[in-house]
């Protein structure tokens, strides 16, 4: 059957990370697999066992989230358009974020999905991860890009050398920019099209 995987599960789309993949079943269910040190999986077992953390994973189980519209995954986070009602969505990232590109300071990692601060009165209609940067573009017209720049741990020796280079973001919040348009060749995709791979063959 089109779209249909060896473990039942018909796929709508297939985001390629990393090191990971991240797919989206027809029914609005997240499932991920491939290597999880970053957390990029999204699995709350994964807290608890460090088997979990370690290693190539085989798809487990969904994760925790609302129906997702689409996904999308970057070197070692991953990202889901959730639907919230009244045709708003809402992103929910997870993984590596130690370039801010989950929308939070701090760096590290999260280890579940969770919505970035400070998007509560927006409408997102677009995800797309590249590399360690996030691009969430609203119905309004905005663009926020999360993360892109230097690593958090990297920060030190950086600035020991001269500081960050020029134009490079700043991690977590203040590593949101809003720019004029929709950045970056990434997987995702959104409310209107521009996902990656309808009907694809996953797991």
């Amino acid at each position: 059957r089109h779209g249909a995987t060896d473990c039942g599960l018909h796929a709508a789309q297939v985001a390629f990370g990393g090191a990971h993949m991240v797919l989206l079943t027809s029914g609005g269910a997240v499932w991920t697999w491939g290597y999880n040190e970053s957390s990029c999986l999204g699995w709350p077992a994964a807290m608890v066992h460090a088997s979990l953390r370690h290693g190539f994973q085989k798809p487990r189980c969904p994760v925790v989230l609302p129906q997702a519209l689409c996904v999308a995954a970057g070197a070692a986070h991953s990202a889901a358009l959730v639907d919230a009602g009244g045709g708003r969505g809402v992103p929910y990232l997870w993984g590596d974020n130690s370039c801010g590109q989950c929308g939070v300071g701090g760096g590290g990692c999260l280890p579940l999905p969770m919505p970035p601060p400070g998007f509560e009165a927006e409408s997102v209609s677009l995800v797309r991860c590249v590399g360690g940067t996030s691009v969430l573009v609203c119905h309004s017209g905005r663009c926020y890009l999360l993360g892109g720049g230097a690593r958090v741990e990297a920060a030190s020796s950086s600035e020991d050398e001269g500081g960050i280079s020029e134009g490079a973001s700043s991690a977590g919040s203040e590593g949101e920019q809003e720019a004029g348009g929709e950045g970056g060749d990434g997987e995702g995709g959104g409310l209107h099209g521009g996902g990656e791979g309808g009907g694809g063959e996953g797991g």
